[in-house]
């Protein structure tokens, strides 16, 4: 691993400092900087599962139309760098570092999370960017990227994950994603379970927020670029956000727009050629992600059983992801996530009954390949990106998502 710059070092050991789940340092960071936020323009993405699908198609849409097009997502899959996008392109390490060192002189006690948010909107506005697609990190009312007013929020899909933060319900959760919502700002949203639209409902009924949903009909308007039967709503979604925050966008325009979105580890097929089977890399790391994948994987191989390569983080809801994907493996390797709060080998086998504990990723995948079925890739963000390197499609720049290690 090359040597790390000093500046990641000292905002990666926040990583895993406690989320104070206050605007108020976001705020307190924002004016010191100048208020970049004001001098942008956004789309704002909340949801369990789809926003950084629906935050991607929006800026490739935006680029296609000619403006200039940020992007903010978390996590990240390679390096921390692809957190920051213009017009598809990261950062660059002197930009990064210019940015960083800017709002670390003034971060005082603020999480990695709030740092990276300032780095953010400072970057964007120094770039003088058009539209941000403004992905949301945990939850909504509270997370730090709610320091915006944007010409348009987005609910995607809702489901328990990060129930300890967010509440144990559905309409809990939806509350917590809703207070994105601004008095008078238009929000979109997909059909839900009746409780969760009620939340939301309520919650924009409260707000003063014009909410549309976007219905059945509209799912089949425009192709997904991304697999997945669930990538039909996430681009209805990004569709009707973009209509409204860039009003004269056409349909060839935005055809063309969603062809180019380059999302990578969601549902993504890594063809091997030769007699190795296909891979399937997919970050699902909750139930409502875990039933989508396996959704796909039975419409890919509806008269086979796959391997599945499994890992997890500890916090996740590990036996409910385990009941929805154990029924489409024959088989089932269960490999450590690269984070220091990966579940341990005891919690997967708990989880899914029947698998066998390997020592890494890479071992995992020889033996996926000696038993000759197409491989399923799942459990984890984190892992997912490890598996994109080990198969060459992505670079293994030493920037994991928790603590750098000590070695250089």
């Amino acid at each position: 691993m090359k040597e790390v710059p000093a500046q990641l070092r000292a905002l990666f050991a926040r990583r895993q400092s406690d989320a104070k789940f206050s605007l108020e340092p976001i705020r307190r960071l924002c004016a010191a900087l100048g208020h970049p936020e004001r001098r942008l323009r956004f789309i704002h993405i909340a949801g369990t599962n789809g926003k950084g699908s629906v935050a991607a198609m929006c800026a490739a849409v935006t680029q296609e139309a000619g403006l200039r097009a940020g992007l903010y997502t978390s996590p990240h899959l390679y390096r921390y760098h692809e957190r920051f996008r213009l017009d598809g392109v990261e950062i660059t390490d002197a930009e990064l570092a210019v940015h960083l060192d800017r709002v670390l002189k003034i971060a005082g006690d603020a999480t990695f999370f709030e740092i990276s948010t300032a780095l953010a909107l400072s970057w964007f506005a120094a770039r003088e960017v058009d539209l941000v697609a403004w992905e949301t990190g945990i939850g909504g009312r509270l997370d730090a990227t709610n320091v915006v007013t944007p010409r348009v929020s987005v609910i995607a899909s809702i489901g328990l994950d990060h129930t300890q933060l967010l509440g144990d319900t559905r309409a809990e959760i939806a509350r917590e994603k809703a207070g994105i919502f601004k008095s008078g700002v238009p929000a979109v949203t997909c059909e839900h379970p009746p409780e969760v639209a009620a939340a939301i409902e309520a919650a924009a009924a409260k707000r003063g927020t014009p909410l549309r949903v976007v219905g059945e009909k509209e799912l089949g308007a425009f192709e997904p670029p991304l697999a997945g039967a669930h990538q039909r709503a996430n681009a209805a979604l990004a569709v009707a956000a973009l209509r409204l925050a860039i009003p004269a966008l056409g349909d060839d325009t935005i055809r063309a727009g969603l062809r180019n979105t380059r999302w990578p580890a969601r549902c993504q097929l890594v063809e091997r050629g030769g007699d190795r089977p296909p891979i399937l890399v997919d970050g699902a790391h909750n139930p409502p992600g875990a039933e989508a994948l396996a959704a796909e994987v039975r419409r890919r191989w509806p008269e086979q059983a796959v391997t599945l390569v499994f890992g997890a983080l500890a916090d996740k809801r590990i036996a409910e992801m385990g009941v929805r994907l154990r029924p489409v493996a024959d088989e089932v390797l269960l490999v450590p996530t690269p984070s220091e709060r990966a579940a341990s080998p005891a919690a997967l086998r708990a989880a899914l009954p029947g698998g066998r504990t390997m020592p890494s990723l890479a071992a995992a995948l020889d033996e996926a390949d000696r038993l000759g079925r197409p491989v399923v890739v799942a459990g984890s963000l984190f892992l997912a990106g490890e598996a994109l390197i080990l198969l060459g499609g992505g670079r293994d720049a030493g920037h994991p998502n928790e603590t750098f290690p000590n070695a250089r």
